[in-house]
């Protein structure tokens, strides 16, 4: 309903989608402009590529808006974090300055360089404002210190600490989550009951904890300590425990053992009627070993024949056993 596409193997098959370009493709109230862009719910692509999922933009050719709430401007530019406008691609080495741009009003405008000049003292150092603590029951402590929420605590150079019982200890250490903790230089700690803790480090997602300088967390409810070994952990107890390569490995083991047991199980002899066999095998995998005695009787006169078997495994697997009765016609 209201929908448009033009272009050979065009889509625009939801209510009020415009679609237009090769294989362009816009969702419900989103607009898609160019050949391959792609526009999710209520989202804009323009461009030969252009990618913009649910409630973002994107503008240029290959431009990517990977999340809601997310601009991304220019050729090749990758907006991957929701609320940012991105105009260029760090991981790519593609970086853009913003011209002409006005002097900054208020409290979250952007500054010019000219603005920025002002602040630099003789000594090549920055003069910025006192700390302010304006949170009920919060506080500030050295030069530039926000603490704007209520019970808040910004502590280091140009610390800001927004949300409500949050900290901030660094300089440039930002915590806008409510509950939220960032300790170390430009640490950012953005979820709600977030901790971030190391230079750089982002936990950026609700409950998430990112350890270590440059570590992202932005999932919720996880630990991220950016590709790090987590060394000289205690074995795991209780079933939500972390397990150590040891544990593993020794599991590993047993579980081979287990497997190489019962393998040796197999193969026994089936004896002439009223006779027993009695018999040992052996069998390997994945570098374990398995020994097994098995017995088998046939009763005389009749085609019933009786078996059992134990069988025990390296690497300390337990002892499995089995019993069976065949029939012989």
């Amino acid at each position: 309903m209201g929908a448009t596409a033009i272009g050979r193997a065009t889509r625009a098959n939801a209510q009020n989608a415009s679609a237009f370009g090769l294989v362009a493709q816009a969702g419900p109230f989103a607009t898609a402009l160019g050949s391959n862009s792609q526009a999710g719910f209520n989202a804009v692509a323009v461009g030969a590529g252009a990618q913009a999922v649910d409630l973002s933009t994107a503008i240029g050719s290959d431009a990517q808006a990977l999340v809601p709430n997310a601009v991304a401007l220019g050729q090749g530019s990758i907006a991957n974090q929701s609320g940012t406008v991105a105009v260029g691609d760090a991981g790519s080495g593609v970086f853009r300055r913003i011209v002409d741009v006005a002097p900054a009003a208020t409290g979250t405008d952007a500054i010019n360089l000219n603005q920025l000049l002002s602040f630099i003292t003789g000594n090549n150092s920055f003069a910025l404002p006192p700390p302010s603590a304006t949170g009920a029951g919060s506080t500030a402590i050295a030069a530039g210190a926000v603490a704007s929420g209520d019970y808040a605590v910004a502590l280091g150079q140009a610390s800001v600490a927004t949300g409500n019982s949050s900290t901030a200890l660094g300089r440039s250490a930002m915590a806008t989550g409510d509950f939220a903790t960032a300790v170390g230089q430009g640490a950012a700690a953005i979820g709600v009951n977030s901790v971030a803790i190391g230079q750089g480090a982002q936990a950026l997602a609700t409950n998430s904890v990112a350890i270590g300088s440059g570590t992202i967390a932005d999932q919720p409810n996880t630990v991220s300590v950016g590709g790090r070994r987590l060394t000289d952990l205690a074995p795991g107890i209780s079933s939500s425990d972390a397990a150590t390569v040891g544990q593993m490995t020794r599991t590993t083991s047993r579980l081979s053992g287990g497997i190489a047991a019962a393998a040796a199980l197999g193969g026994a002899v089936v004896p002439d009627p009223g006779r027993t066999f009695v018999g040992a095998s052996g069998a390997a995998y994945n570098g374990q070993g398995g020994l097994a005695f098995g017995l088998v009787h046939h009763l005389d006169g009749s085609g019933l024949v009786l078996s059992g078997g134990v069988a025990i495994g390296t690497s300390g697997s337990q002892p499995i056993g089995r019993v069976a009765v065949g029939w012989l016609f």
